[in-house]
């Protein structure tokens, strides 16, 4: 094998390390911003699900809250 056959090889399985270093560079970059995705969407269905509860509690709230002012307005109707 002379010098230029060996440093062909060389440079060959170099450039296939270095394609295969930048493929798994980008693939770990790719699962760690789908990883970030998957966060962020666990975040919102969790978001959501706290809304979805404290509507729930303001509903009750305005009820209670009628309530009581119809009492009152019964009460002062009550008084007259």
């Amino acid at each position: 094998m002379s010098t230029e056959e060996i440093v062909t090889i060389a440079v060959g399985k170099l450039l296939n390390w270095v394609a295969v270093l930048v493929a798994s560079y980008f693939w770990l970059v790719i699962n760690h911003i789908k990883k970030d995705i998957d966060g962020v969407a666990s975040n919102v269905r969790e978001v959501k699900a706290d809304v979805e509860e404290l509507e729930e509690i303001v509903t009750c709230l305005k009820i209670t809250v009628g309530k009581l002012q119809q009492q009152i307005d019964d009460y002062i109707n009550t008084l007259r």
